[in-house]
């Protein structure tokens, strides 16, 4: 009953001792893989960075400025390129419909010379005709009637005579006629001749007209080749300056980003070497804790719990038979009936295990961190110097060898070599 008491006792400190080992394995405690917040650039700024910084925004802005213009210049150019194209497009439409024009001015001098040879010709045909109506009216009337009867009297008859006279007649009335159609055909043609003169002047206005138009066209092309070219003047002024200031923002960006990096990298290496110590600090602080929380660990009662009555507390103590008066005690006896089990208050590694003159048969326990606990007036040691033994582990049993006075076991434990009270380790049942 007693040794299943003890090995639950046994399991549960070994729980709590693997507990706390996960608990600390799971704290990171590599030095070289600290945590701490990464500096940025608010963190080092000084007054020559922000002035750089302001320097390379500048730019950054002036840039903008640059290819905003540049792109407002581009538009205009495209503009003016489109411009330039509709012109040559019309130039070229002005040029067909000049040829059209320049080949329906030949047509009309052409006609205009045509008809004015025929004009002359029928002036001269008139010309004749109306000489001989004249011949034959002087004939008739400015030569006087002897003339006239000259014409008759040579009848040889009256049937002859009255042939003459119908002739004179009949002449008169041919010459009369063929002046008049000679007057209408000159008619016809002068008003022909006319007509093709203004048809031609008219011509010629609209030659005039495409002349002016092209000419006006190309004034709008010069002019449009002269923006055109200090558009692009001014594209390749801006895209130079553009280009300059690009340069100088490059060199600029990478001296501020080499300045910036390297003194983020300094202030970075200056905050993990802070973060180091905190962690070395930290992990001291952690071990002290380990330290403690094992020292607080419960101890196990190192005897069946049935046995719970001590015969001397840790202290002064007076002990005539065995020559004591007033020596200190400086652990716990608990009797026990001889060959009773001594269980390991805690786990850890047996340091000595033999006999002394004064405890006589007793084990003495590391157990890590300046803990250690010891168990004396043993009547026999089941471990040696060495072996390592699992908290509830029976070490030895129950005596009273070396300086005793009955069968009991004298329990101490010793802190970094100093022997304190076990009492505030382990609880009396």
């Amino acid at each position: 009953m007693q040794n299943n008491r003890t090995k639950k006792a046994s399991v549960r400190a070994i729980s709590f001792i693997l507990s706390l080992i996960l608990l600390i394995a799971a704290v990171p405690v590599t030095v070289g893989s600290v945590w701490y917040d990464k500096a940025d650039y608010n963190d080092i700024k000084t007054d020559d960075l922000e002035a750089m910084r302001l320097q390379l925004k500048e730019y950054d802005n002036m840039l903008a400025e640059l290819k905003a213009d540049i792109k407002k210049a581009e538009t205009l150019q495209a503009t003016a390129d489109e411009t330039r194209a509709l012109y040559l497009m019309a130039e070229a439409v002005y040029n067909d419909q000049l040829k059209d024009l320049e080949k329906t001015r030949l047509y009309y001098d052409n006609e205009l010379k045509l008809i004015g040879k025929e004009i002359s010709a029928i002036r001269v045909e008139y010309d004749k005709a109306y000489a001989t109506f004249l011949d034959l009216l002087r004939m008739s009337y400015e030569q006087g009637s002897a003339n006239y009867l000259e014409i008759l009297l040579g009848a040889e008859s009256f049937t002859d005579l009255l042939a003459r006279i119908d002739r004179v007649n009949s002449l008169v009335r041919y010459s009369d006629t063929l002046l008049k159609n000679i007057d209408e055909q000159k008619t016809v043609l002068d008003e022909k001749y006319q007509k093709l003169l203004k048809d031609s002047e008219a011509h010629e206005a609209a030659i005039a007209e495409l002349e002016a138009k092209q000419a006006e066209i190309e004034q709008w092309k010069t002019e449009n080749e002269a923006s055109l070219a200090a558009i692009e003047a001014e594209i390749e002024e801006l895209t130079g300056a553009k280009g300059e200031y690009e340069n100088l923002s490059a060199m600029l960006d990478a001296d501020f980003e080499a300045e910036v990096n390297a003194a983020i990298a300094e202030e970075n290496k200056r905050r993990e070497q802070i973060a180091i110590e905190k962690e070395k600090e930290e992990e001291r602080k952690r071990q002290e804790a380990l330290a403690e929380a094992i020292r607080k660990q419960s101890y196990l009662w190192p005897v069946p719990l049935s046995f719970n009555e001590l015969s001397f507390e840790f202290g002064i103590r007076t002990l005539p038979e065995l020559g004591y008066y007033k020596k200190m005690h400086y652990g716990i006896d608990i009797p026990a009936y001889r060959g009773t089990d001594i269980y390991a208050s805690k786990s850890g590694k047996v340091l000595i295990a033999k006999y002394h003159t004064s405890y006589g048969y007793y084990v003495l326990l590391d157990h890590g961190n300046g803990y250690h606990t010891l168990y004396a007036h043993a009547s026999k040691l089941f471990v040696k110097a060495g072996d390592y033994v699992e908290q509830g582990a029976t070490i030895a049993a129950v005596g009273t060898t070396g300086s005793s006075t009955g069968n009991h076991l004298h329990f101490e434990v010793r802190v970094n070599g100093e022997k304190v009270d076990p009492l505030k380790y382990v609880k009396k049942p």
